[in-house]
């Protein structure tokens, strides 16, 4: 069950990484600073102009590298923080490159934070999905057989106290301090 949760998010990515970019109007009205920009705040890689340049071939369009790789360096400086590492670790992501080892330096504890809260929400959602399965087993199984209704209500409510453990933990990591 702890492997569904990652390898979803993994086809997820491969998804969206395979989309193109940019659409046709976009590719031809581009002002590839603004695109950089965006990009950067993204933490999006040198290379991924490349997909920009791929998505904007069928209308004739290249992309202005200078200017997007300006708008990129812009953006990185809103990326680069430790406030945007921890949201970015909070959501289960990855910080991506484009930051300078100081800057990583600066961001590894808010990320860390964030990661905090995000793998405590994970085993919050594990636990919930056992509630359900619990609940589902209890509606089937026969009021003629109180003893393992009864188990698998203990069973539960321990499972509903965890969960109350966890969300108070999950609480220390709710904002990055």
């Amino acid at each position: 069950m702890p492997l569904i949760r990652p390898c979803l998010a993994l086809i997820a990515f491969l998804a969206l990484a395979s989309c193109e970019t940019l659409t046709d109007d976009q590719c031809l009205a581009a002002d590839w600073a603004r695109i950089g920009f965006a990009d950067g705040t993204e933490g999006k890689s040198p290379q991924h102009i490349q997909a920009h340049a791929r998505a904007c071939a069928d209308v004739g369009v290249t992309p202005d590298q200078r200017a997007w790789l300006r708008g990129r360096e812009q953006g990185l400086r809103l990326y680069c923080t430790p406030e945007k590492a921890y949201r970015v670790g909070r959501r289960g992501g990855s910080i991506r490159e484009g930051c300078t080892a100081a800057e990583l330096t600066r961001m590894d504890p808010a990320y860390d934070w964030g990661r905090n809260y995000w793998r405590i929400e994970l085993e919050i959602d594990d636990l919930r999905s056992d509630i359900r399965r619990i609940n589902h087993e209890i509606a089937t199984t026969s009021t003629t057989d109180p003893a393992r209704r009864a188990l698998l209500a203990a069973k539960r409510s321990r499972l509903i106290s965890r969960i109350g453990l966890l969300e108070l933990r999950q609480r220390r990591y709710a904002t990055w301090p």
